[in-house]
């Protein structure tokens, strides 16, 4: 008898021992739970990322071309005025085309950039076999060429334009001013 009582003191001892160890089983996440978790919260921080990104690119590109029309806008009555005094503006006229196609360009750019960094969220995170990488190193290298074109734009303005605009001046100033023929 004492062997059955033992026998079963151990059997309820084990199985009081596998409930508990079932239990905190239970009650913990396994590892593939936590991963999966961490995989989450990694791609919803990555997706709000790009979000930002996407708006922050958004409002750089409305700056830089609210810039632009400024400096065109400045070209333009600085054009009527040299042209009211009898200066000839035709140079000047020219880089302003040229300057509007750059400022057409730069614009067209910049939209081809903010829409290669919005199909990036079109992938699903952690299953896209590197289509999402493609893509974002796609949006880097067209991010390469918008800065370029703003430099350009830049280079023009201060290079060009300006020195067309210093000549023209010093010419206009030279046909106002009467000269002493002595």
């Amino acid at each position: 008898m004492k062997k059955i009582s033992k026998f079963f003191i151990f059997l309820a001892l084990g199985a009081l021992i596998f409930d508990i160890t079932v239990a905190k089983a239970a009650v913990r996440p396994t590892n593939a739970t936590v991963s999966q978790e961490i995989i989450d919260k990694r791609c919803n921080l990555v997706n709000s990322k790009i979000s930002l990104l996407i708006t922050r690119y958004e409002n750089n590109k409305q700056r830089h071309i609210l810039k632009y029309e400024k400096i065109k806008e400045r070209m333009i009555g600085i054009n009527k005025i040299l042209k009211s005094r009898g200066c000839d503006t035709s140079k000047v006229e020219n880089d302003y085309q040229k300057l509007d196609t750059m400022i057409v360009e730069f614009s067209k750019e910049y939209n081809n950039f903010i829409n290669l960094l919005k199909t990036t969220q079109n992938y699903v995170c952690g299953k896209s076999q590197g289509d999402y990488l493609k893509s974002l190193n796609q949006a880097r290298q067209q991010l390469i060429i918008v800065r370029q074109k703003s430099l350009d734009i830049r280079n023009f303005w201060q290079g060009t334009i300006r020195q067309d605009l210093i000549q023209l001046k010093e010419q206009c100033k030279n046909m106002l001013t009467p000269t002493n023929t002595q």
